[in-house]
């Protein structure tokens, strides 16, 4: 049996955008009262793309670092949505650098819902999300919360 070939690319920042982005930009919006977000509030944006909600917090006063598993995607967002308040970095979600209660929130949309190992890439965001923090994420548009 011949296997399909996907016709969505996970490094294709031009795909993702045509594919998802107008829906990241949509909810982006919505998303922010959900995480509490202060000016100059240290966030960590999981599973980042191409960055539509990362510029969204950083507009919001917020500074950002978005951690993508894509070198494309990452390169779509320094492209598209650069911004002072933001770093890009590769990097694995599911075992992060980041020490213990670095962030003040960590946040995830429209990611988690496709990750396998969902559970533990959401212990990771807590981990390094300070006490009293907040951790949010939302696969599809079913929407967590958890203060921390």
């Amino acid at each position: 049996m011949e296997t399909a070939t996907p016709r969505y690319s996970w490094t294709d920042p031009d795909a993702y955008e045509n594919f998802m982005g107008r829906w990241s930009k949509l909810l982006a919006q919505k998303f922010l009262p959900l995480a509490d977000i202060v000016p100059g509030g240290r966030v960590l944006d999981v599973a980042c793309g191409t960055g539509v909600l990362t510029k969204a917090l950083a507009e919001a006063g917020a500074h950002v670092i978005g951690i993508d598993a894509s070198e494309g995607y990452l390169e779509g967002a320094r492209r598209y949505r650069s911004h002072t308040n933001i770093a890009y970095e590769h990097g694995d979600i599911r075992h992060m650098r980041f020490d213990n209660g670095t962030f003040d929130a960590a946040v995830s949309t429209l990611a988690l819902d496709v990750v396998p190992e969902i559970e533990q890439v959401v212990t990771e965001m807590k981990r390094v999300t300070r006490p009293g923090g907040v951790v949010v994420g939302g696969p599809s548009i079913l929407w967590w919360h958890a203060g921390l």
